[in-house]
């Protein structure tokens, strides 16, 4: 089976047999079996046909020489091997029914001894075939008609076939009459079939050409083997009228056939072609689709903005009619203190000498947070992630342990030098005289401010106006960066984060966050220093 490169095939109760890729292993011997299995199998032509309840059986017909008793051995051989648990030389998808009885006649099986001819063995043969026929027999018999007078030999050829196709035998019939491949096309249940010939060098291909009758091409096979010319122009001369006829009617059939099967080859390229023009087209049309729902996404956020900037102005407008010019005056001047209080408080605090990344971070030990532009309080040392926990405030943080600097000098909490102060004790009238403290606004400290901000399941305006208020904190805070959570989804959101991001002035820069930061399910803005 190795040698052979055998498959196992199905056996199955329905009335099919179908065979791809079968040759018969003795030709696979012959050919060479200590080669190249690859290379003996190629010099083996491979037999391909397939028989059910709409055709159970096959009538080859095709010159001598031309492989139609291999045919019929080489399936009624792999049969007897699948159903004996065999592994059979032919391609996988195999099948053959389960059988109860084969009844083959092949060859020439004259005898001496019972004083029997070839055509009394052949009867012998066909009477068992009409005995046994039945739903679950294979019958394969060579040369069916032959060995007697052609006109009789028909008609008896022709009544076996009826009982078997009557009987629902299945199987394979050989036969050089011509009055059989009438009736073949004519009767239900059985199909013509023929070896192709190859008319340009006059040599059988060994191939089974299901559908279309072959002709014997006796003439042309003498002519090939160096018959004498003459001669076969004279048996061409003599042949009946209606023979020639068949004759160039097969050819021109085969001829049909072959045009046919070239046309079948270019439309079925046309089709392949066509699917692949097809499926760029839906991808582009895709991709054009998406395009324009992104665009008209941005406009209609383009749109809003521009609304509500104008419906704020109007409102600011009518504020200031309503109010009077002295409103408008106060409300300037105090904007001014408030803008000159914010800048103030954005002043970051000064950074103190630093070393580098420390080798080992120790609980419990100060650093300075490049991340966070602060000093900070390690609460928890460096996991396996290389991430630590700091306490900024009441706030604890976790960062990357390589945002850490070492500090090189001591500073107090409050990051002012320890210097005695020089202001004179205030008397007891001025302690009386003492005015109410004023409110001083706070600034936020680096652990109050948020340094992530999730605005999935948020319409556009929302998101963004959170995203504005989170942006506004950090700052006041003075943070570096901050990673906005959007979600993956269709992006619509994604896109209008990083829009704003680009005429926000206090952004630096936006990328999309690293796999252990969500990925691009979140934007990291990065803010100016």
């Amino acid at each position: 089976a190795l040698r052979w490169g055998g498959e196992r095939a199905e056996l199955t109760d329905a009335r099919r047999l179908a065979v791809s890729g079968a040759r018969h292993p003795l030709l696979l011997e012959a050919r060479g079996a200590e080669e190249n299995l690859d290379e003996a199998r190629e010099r083996v032509v491979p037999l391909d046909l397939e028989l059910d309840e709409s055709t159970r059986l096959l009538l080859i017909t095709g010159p001598n020489m031309g492989g139609k008793t291999v045919a019929l051995k080489c399936v009624g051989l792999l049969s007897a091997m699948a159903q004996s648990g065999c592994l059979v030389p032919a391609d996988p998808g195999t099948v053959f029914p389960w059988v109860d009885r084969w009844v083959v006649s092949l060859g020439d099986e004259q005898s001496l001894e019972d004083d029997l001819s070839t055509f009394a063995a052949h009867l012998t043969r066909w009477k068992e075939a009409l005995e046994a026929a039945g739903s679950r027999t294979l019958v394969l018999l060579d040369e069916l008609g032959s060995g007697t007078d052609p006109t009789e030999g028909a008609a008896l050829a022709q009544s076996v076939l009826e009982r078997l196709v009557e009987a629902e035998a299945m199987g394979l019939v050989t036969t050089h009459l011509g009055s059989l491949k009438s009736f073949a096309a004519s009767v239900e249940g059985i199909q013509n079939a023929s070896m192709v010939f190859d008319p340009a060098t006059r040599t059988p291909t060994y191939r089974l050409a299901v559908g279309i009758p072959g002709r014997s091409h006796a003439l042309e096979m003498a002519r090939s083997l160096g018959f004498p010319e003459e001669r076969v122009a004279r048996a061409e001369a003599l042949l009946p009228r209606q023979e020639r006829d068949v004759s160039r009617l097969l050819e021109d059939l085969a001829q049909e056939q072959r045009r046919l099967e070239e046309a079948r080859r270019e439309a079925e390229e046309v089709r392949r072609r066509a699917e692949q023009i097809e499926l760029e087209r839906k991808q582009r049309l895709s991709r054009l689709l998406e395009e324009r729902a992104t665009l008209r996404a941005r406009a209609a956020r383009q749109a809003r903005d521009i609304l509500r900037r104008a419906e704020e102005t109007l409102r600011r407008v009518g504020a200031e009619r309503a109010e009077g010019p002295r409103r408008v005056a106060d409300a300037r001047k105090h904007l001014a203190r408030e803008h000159a209080r914010l800048a103030r408080l954005e002043k970051r605090p000064e950074r103190p000498r630093t070393g580098p990344v420390p080798r080992e971070v120790v609980a419990g030990k100060r650093y300075w947070s490049e991340l966070l532009g602060r000093e900070v309080e390690v609460a928890r040392g460096t996991d396996t992630g290389g991430r630590v926990l700091v306490i900024q405030g009441n706030v604890k943080v976790e960062m990357p342990a390589s945002s850490l600097r070492e500090l090189l000098e001591a500073r107090p909490r409050d990051g002012k030098a320890g210097k005695p102060s020089l202001r004179k004790e205030p008397d007891r009238e001025s302690r009386q005289r003492k005015p109410a403290p004023r409110p001083v606004a706070r600034t936020p400290e680096v652990g109050e401010a948020p340094t992530e901000v999730d605005l999935r399941g948020m319409r556009v305006e929302e998101a963004l106006e959170k995203l504005d208020r989170t942006l506004d904190r950090a700052l006041l805070a003075g943070l570096h960066e901050v990673r906005v959570i959007h979600g993956k989804g269709t992006g619509a959101l994604r896109e209008a984060v990083r829009e704003f991001c680009r005429g926000h002035a206090a952004v630096s820069s936006t990328r999309i966050a690293e796999q252990w930061e969500g990925g691009t399910g979140a934007t990291v803005i990065t803010l100016e220093s």
